[in-house]
């Protein structure tokens, strides 16, 4: 019986030992690899998508973040962090304990740029921007709006064919993307928030029975036309009343979008320009452009399929209200409004 009891306490003892061994082994595996200052010793690592555990243990050890593969893999497998691991870009150091490297793994870090396209951009405005800012290759962009496929989105089903296909469709806003985004991102963040705009209005255009490509072409030209956010619905107006008597809607945005094409850029709209042979140009076809001019934002969406009810038919600018615009009813009502319009450029150029 006494020998039975102390074979009790040497196991019992062997079994302490055993648990303080296996607290301090685990206490050892969540310090830190160094004595260091974790925010003055930060390095920058990126986990790629689809690695394993044993991947990211490797690529902790390679950049000296922890001692070594195995400790690692056993202290996630016990502390449930095996297969939580997300794929980014994160910055650790090895002055981290191996808890607060952990966790930090579980966070899918990746490091995002931003970019804004402002509204009425143009897609060759939208290349040079971003191209300035080094964000894409200007030449990869361009083929790719002109020659891609995008017959996933059913919004441009309608849209004019060729290179000006993606033309009023890459929605204006800012957006953030993981840092190394390819072209193709760039464009397909644009259409798919585009999709989740219109989202909110097919329904008033179906009731309308206006296409999509139509709406978003009505709406690039007011986004080019109204100076201030109170006339887009006015200016709406002005092409829904033209289009309803059948009279040409010249407007200059149309001209300067074919300017711009060609690579010129006028400060007054001339009679050379009126006359050029463009189906973009509304001051020889009938009706509306075959697509839009520019990249509108939802506002203009929004004036397109909600005009404001007037009898407007014309506008022009003033100067007494900064780019403010008189709208008129009649042609008599324009010519005086012109008249001041030209009358205020003389004294601006002569002062």
């Amino acid at each position: 019986m006494k020998k039975f009891k102390i074979f009790l306490i040497i196991v019992l003892l062997l079994a302490l030992c055993a648990l303080g061994g296996y607290m301090y082994f685990l206490g050892g595996m969540n310090g830190p690899y160094k004595s260091l200052d974790p925010a003055a010793t930060l390095v920058e690592i990126e986990i790629p998508s689809g690695s394993s555990t044993r991947d990211i243990a490797e690529i902790l050890v390679e950049n000296g973040i922890v001692k070594d593969v195995f400790s690692f893999r056993v202290f996630s497998k016990l502390n449930e962090y095996d297969g939580k691991f997300q794929a980014g870009q994160y910055k650790l150091s090895p002055g981290m304990t191996t808890e607060e490297i952990a966790e930090t793994l579980c966070l899918g870090q990746i490091r995002e740029i931003s970019f804004t396209i402002p509204e009425g951009y143009t897609i060759g405005k939208i290349a040079d921007k971003l191209s300035a800012e080094g964000l894409i290759d200007k030449e990869r962009f361009i083929d790719l709006v002109e020659n891609g496929n995008y017959s996933e989105y059913d919004f441009l089903d309608g849209a004019v064919e060729g290179k000006h296909h993606l033309e009023g469709y890459l929605f204006p806003e800012t957006y953030f993307l993981p840092e190394g985004a390819t072209e193709e991102d760039f464009i397909k963040v644009m259409l798919d928030h585009f999709g989740e705009i219109w989202a909110k209005y097919s329904d008033r255009a179906a009731e309308l029975g206006l296409p999509t490509n139509e709406v978003i072409t009505m709406a690039s030209l007011i986004e080019r036309e109204a100076a201030l956010p109170e006339e887009r619905a006015l200016v709406s107006s002005v092409i829904y009343n033209r289009l309803e008597v059948g009279m040409p809607l010249q407007m200059d945005a149309s001209l300067d979008f074919i300017l711009e094409l060609m690579g010129e850029n006028h400060q007054y709209i001339t009679f050379d320009d009126m006359a050029i042979d463009s189906p973009y140009n509304t001051y020889q076809i009938e009706g509306l452009p075959p697509g839009p001019i520019a990249c509108p934002g939802e506002r203009c969406i929004e004036a397109a399929l909600y005009p404001a009810d007037t009898n407007y038919l014309y506008y022009v600018k003033t100067t007494d209200q900064g780019w403010a615009m008189t709208f008129c009813e009649t042609y008599e009502e324009f010519l005086v409004a012109k008249e001041a319009w030209e009358e205020t450029i003389v004294e601006g150029e002569n002062d």
